[in-house]
C-alpha cells in the first residue's frame, strides 16, 4: 500500500458520491468534429454555449455545443447537428455555410461534464483538496484551479481568484 499525505479529489461528477456534494450534477454535451483549416477560436456563452476550437494536428475544428443538465444519455443525437451548425455560422459570420451536417461531420462527440450549483469548488479539508465543478469551462479555468490547489497544498495565502 502506498502512503500519501494529500489526496486531490478532481473526480468530476463522482464528487457527488465521493465528497457527498449534492450540488454536483452531470450535464450532457455534444460536439461535432469537421475537417477544416479554420484557425480561430470563437466562443459565445449566452442562452446556448457555442464555440469553434481548431484542432490543428487533427486537421479540423470542434463545433459545440449542447448543454443538457441532468442528462446521462451517451447516445449521439444527430438531430442536434443543424442547430449547432446554425449557431456556429452566426458566431463566425457564415464561415461554415459550406458544411452539410450529414456529409461533413467526421465525428460526433458526447461527454458528460460536472457542474456544481453555486460554482467551482477548490477547497481543502484536512488532507483532501477538492477541485471540481467547472463544467464546460474546465478548459478555461484549469490553470487557475491548479494554481489554487498548489497554494492550498503548500499552505500559501490565497492568490488566484476563482
Amino acid at each position: 500500500m502506498l502512503a500519501v499525505d494529500i489526496i486531490i479529489n478532481a473526480s468530476g461528477v463522482g464528487a457527488r458520491e465521493l465528497a457527498c456534494d449534492q450540488k454536483v450534477y452531470p450535464v450532457r454535451g455534444q460536439t461535432m468534429f469537421v475537417k477544416s483549416s479554420y484557425d480561430k477560436v470563437k466562443m459565445f456563452q449566452g442562452s446556448h454555449y457555442t464555440y469553434v476550437i481548431p484542432r490543428t494536428h487533427s486537421g479540423g475544428v470542434i463545433f459545440g455545443g449542447v448543454s443538457q443538465p441532468h442528462s446521462t444519455n451517451s447516445e449521439v443525437e444527430t438531430g442536434l447537428r443543424p442547430d449547432i451548425l446554425r449557431r456556429i455560422n452566426s458566431l463566425t459570420g457564415n464561415a461554415f455555410n459550406w458544411v452539410d451536417p450529414e456529409r461533413d461531420v467526421v465525428q460526433d462527440i458526447v461527454g458528460h461534464r460536472q457542474y456544481r450549483e453555486g460554482g467551482i469548488r477548490v477547497a481543502r479539508e484536512g488532507n483532501i483538496v477538492h477541485a471540481y465543478g467547472a463544467g464546460g469551462l474546465g478548459y478555461l479555468y484549469a490553470f487557475g484551479m491548479a494554481e489554487k490547489v498548489c497554494n492550498l497544498i503548500q499552505g500559501k495565502p490565497r492568490q488566484s481568484k476563482l
